[in-house]
């Protein structure tokens, strides 16, 4: 029983996409299903699960080893298969607060790598941690540009609509792990994290 409700939304808000990813990749697979073996399940992707995860898993590998397919419906099964695994490991686990924070780190690191993709590719490779501390520093000179108390013009961000968006979305994982690692600081022994 978790006690405290930030900890829950922020389980609650992950539990919620992943589903909803699942059930995507569930229907594209089952429409890849029927195109191939003519035969549809027909079934509620999301009682199926919610109640049936394994077994949803089952049934995936079981087609994926007993029909035939081309390149692409093969990664179509695959990424069903990816998808189903990710749900069952946060959605079945014991300790879902470690499995959520985990989810965290690896969304804040496939976000930083996008971003330095595409800082990299304007001849810098900047990670999102220096990116917000530039545009924290912007933001504080303009603050006091507008207040009159520094001279100069007022600065822009050298990064783009989507590139602020990446940043702002990172310090938003920033918060939700601090809000983690505060309740697990809070509600767990020393041997407990040493587990988590």
């Amino acid at each position: 029983m978790i006690n405290d409700k930030r900890v829950s939304e922020i389980i609650n808000e992950i539990l919620k996409k992943e589903m909803n990813i699942t059930i995507e990749k569930i229907t594209q697979f089952e429409k890849l299903n029927k195109e191939i073996t003519g035969t549809n399940l027909e079934m509620d992707y999301k009682n199926m699960i919610l109640l049936y995860p394994t077994i949803l898993l089952e049934y995936v590998d079981n087609i994926e080893k007993n029909i035939t397919y081309n390149e692409e419906q093969g990664n179509i099964i695959k990424e069903a298969q990816k998808q189903l695994e990710k749900w069952i490991c946060i959605y079945e686990s014991t300790n879902i607060v470690s499995e959520c924070y985990e989810y965290l780190i690896q969304e804040k690191n496939k976000l930083d790598n996008d971003f330095k993709e595409r800082t990299r590719n304007k001849g810098l490779e900047e990670s999102l941690l220096l990116a917000s501390a530039k545009i924290g520093g912007i933001t504080l000179r303009n603050l006091q540009r507008e207040n009159n108390n520094l001279d100069g013009n007022i600065e822009e961000y050298p990064y783009t609509k989507e590139e602020l968006e990446m940043i702002d979305k990172f310090g938003e994982i920033t918060k939700k792990q601090e809000i983690i690692e505060e309740y697990v600081e809070l509600n767990y022994t020393e041997e407990d994290e040493e587990e988590i």
